[in-house]
């Protein structure tokens, strides 16, 4: 049980990584951007 509850725990903390990478993502942009289109 204590496996399944770490795999989801892992997944999760992946799932917000990956969020907080493709947000940083977009701001690394704009900023290439100069500005919002």
């Amino acid at each position: 049980m204590s496996t399944v509850c770490d795999n989801q725990g892992s997944l999760e903390g992946k799932g917000l990584l990956h969020a907080t990478t493709i947000i940083l993502a977009i701001g690394w942009y704009v900023r290439l951007w100069g500005g919002y289109p």
